[in-house]
């Protein structure tokens, strides 16, 4: 392949919580295609140029419960509602 070094491609892709699977067969199809994942910010992707290669990409999930602290309210110290937070990973298989 030429030198392609620099050259990057970003696309905006909406994907679903649920389609986790789809997502990740479209990252390893752009790979495939010579487009390797830089970078991923919300619904923008941005890709290097590179050889094509077979990659494989797992989302990684994780469900993390934050406790709200105490609070005295009207006089009784009441416990505030558990936040809870979800985040995800987008992890590269070699």
């Amino acid at each position: 392949m030429a030198d392609v070094k620099g050259v990057t491609r970003r696309v905006f892709k909406v994907f679903w919580a649920w389609q986790d699977r789809e997502e990740e067969q479209w990252l390893e199809q752009m790979a495939l295609a010579g487009w390797s994942l830089a970078r991923v910010s919300g619904i923008s992707y941005t890709f290097e140029r590179s050889e094509p290669q077979k990659m494989i990409y797992r989302f990684l999930v994780a469900l993390v419960v934050l406790p709200t602290p105490l609070r005295l309210i009207d006089g009784w110290w009441l416990r505030g509602l558990e936040i809870l937070l979800i985040t995800s990973m987008l992890a590269l298989v070699y």
